[in-house]
């Protein structure tokens, strides 16, 4: 699934407009096509019968509330009590306004906000839907109080919202004071970069992508930027064959933990276990193995010597060499100190050709000398938006207004998949290819989360999976567990456990 600029959505109704598929016809495409889905999902019983629902369609001047238009339209003659409010004065472009003098006439008799508020305010507080479609993905700059004020109305009706292409006051530079919050965006032909910002997921609730009319044509030449959803990870998960054996899939070795963090080996080891990792040995300092080995009964221990910060100590490589060579790929950094043994530690693995994971403080050791990542082995790096920007030296602000682009340009410049950990995380390959994730829960934000991730990715990666595949695949499963384990236990009860404890049921509904 696409995810473009604004310009790049521009770009591609021009070229369809010129193929003979009109602006207007796009326009129309969208409204009847956003209202078939909300026929569907809102306006019809489970038998089959209609439900005749009141409905108020906020539209702007442009074409957004032209989209809008065409809506009222249409589910005014399907029977619903609409009632339309002009936002932003007479239409402003030859489609919208075409729009407008066909919704009219069907005798739907629009509201000016300015003129008629308090009529405005009725309709809301009886409305059952409210669509906005004020303004588009072009959206910048700052909502009018007025508009501040309609929107905060009907954030606290019971009606459902929705959102036609994005919520208004949400664009590609962030989002508006004020803004509106819909439980539902219907987005028209592709996702937009502004969709898959952190600061803009809360106000777009679930999106929807319908289906325009515009060529495949259209998107050729534009970067590969991919949503990650079922269907991608359906498309990369390899089957597990009939007559595989442990060491068919795979050696994880994961270097992690230290005397204040113990859990963070066994959720790394639990979750690569999990998901479907022949065998997996796990390095930590011998004082923590009593008191985890029994919780993980399939894993492979190996102690290790402790330094006096409670980490593990840089003459472990003496232990650790010995098994290094037999992984199919190492998890290195969760849970360890970031002192001079575990960069020291780090410096060893940079040098083998084994594929490699490396997150939490193996990332706060490795922004001391990024230089040394560079290697023709797959390296993964895991970081969070806090660890990322002390990585590259860039306040977490400016990785949040463009993080697609941020991402890209690391995993460009370093040769390595960049997995760039936030509300909505992105995959970077270093061929230019990038991902974003919009899945996930407030419920997962919580120690451990990452340990977790990295330990699914790591054993994908161990199993034979090209290391950028590995990296969409683990992040998918990652937030369809942890929407399981939500749903569950709840956002404010839900564990890392719980999350890893999901991964089986994930995998069984991939039927894999």
């Amino acid at each position: 699934m696409y995810i473009l600029t604004t310009r790049e959505m521009k770009d591609a109704e021009q070229f369809a407009d010129e193929h003979g598929i009109s602006y207007l016809t796009l326009m129309e495409n969208a409204g009847n096509a956003i209202s078939s889905r909300l026929e569907r999902a809102f306006l019809t019983e489970k038998s089959g019968a209609p439900i005749n629902r009141r409905v108020v369609v906020l539209c702007g001047s442009g074409n957004n509330g032209g989209d809008g238009f065409v809506i009222a339209a249409r589910l005014a003659k399907r029977g619903c009590r609409v009632t339309t409010v002009l936002c932003g004065g007479e239409p402003a472009t030859p489609e919208s306004a075409e729009m407008y003098r066909r919704m009219q006439e069907q005798g739907l008799v629009p509201l000016r906000l300015f003129d008629r508020r308090a009529e405005v305010s009725a309709a809301l507080a009886t409305a059952e839907l409210v669509i906005d479609a004020v303004f588009g993905t072009g959206f910048h700059g700052t909502l009018s109080l007025a508009l501040q004020d309609l929107f905060a109305e009907v954030s606290v009706l019971p009606a459902v919202k929705l959102a036609v292409d994005i919520p208004s006051g949400v664009g590609e530079n962030g989002v508006a004071a004020g803004a509106f919050a819909a439980d539902l965006t219907y987005v028209p032909a592709a996702l937009k970069k502004a969709h898959i910002l952190s600061a803009a997921k809360p106000y777009c609730g679930r999106l929807q992508v319908v289906p325009i009319g515009i060529p495949d044509e259209a998107f050729l030449g534009i970067p590969p930027r991919v949503l990650i959803d079922r269907e991608t990870a359906l498309s990369l998960l390899p089957r597990r064959a009939a007559d595989s054996h442990k060491g068919t899939h795979g050696t994880l070795l994961t270097v992690a933990g230290s005397r204040c963090y113990p859990g963070a080996s066994l959720l790394a080891a639990l979750a690569a276990l999990r998901s479907g990792v022949g065998l997996c040995r796990v390095a930590t300092i011998e004082r923590n193995i009593p008191a985890l080995c029994g919780q993980i009964p399939e894993a492979v221990w190996l102690p290790l010597a402790e330094n006096s910060e409670g980490g593990i100590a840089a003459e472990s490589w003496h232990t650790l060499k010995t098994v290094v060579h037999d992984s199919s790929a190492v998890l290195f950094g969760c849970g360890m100190t970031h002192g001079e043994d575990t960069g020291r530690l780090l410096d060893r693995l940079l040098q083998t050709e084994l594929p490699l994971v490396i997150d939490a403080d193996g990332i706060n050791v490795l922004a001391e000398h990024i230089d040394s990542i560079g290697s023709a082995a797959p390296r993964i790096l895991t970081p969070h938006i806090g660890e990322m920007s002390r990585l590259i030296g860039k306040p977490v602000s400016e990785l949040k207004a463009d993080p697609m682009a941020c991402a890209a340009a690391f995993a460009k410049r370093y040769g390595v998949t960049l997995v760039l950990k936030d509300a909505v995380t992105v995959v970077a390959a270093p061929d230019g290819r990038v991902f974003a994730h919009l899945g996930g829960n407030a419920g997962m934000a919580r120690g451990g989360s990452g340990d977790a991730l990295a330990g699914i990715i790591a054993s994908l990666l161990a199993q034979g999976m090209e290391a950028t595949d590995a990296a969409v695949c683990g992040v998918y499963l990652h937030g369809a567990a942890g929407d399981a384990a939500a749903a569950e236990n709840g956002l404010a009860g839900m564990l890392p456990t719980d999350l890893i404890a999901a991964l089986p049921r994930v995998f069984l509904s991939l039927g894999r």
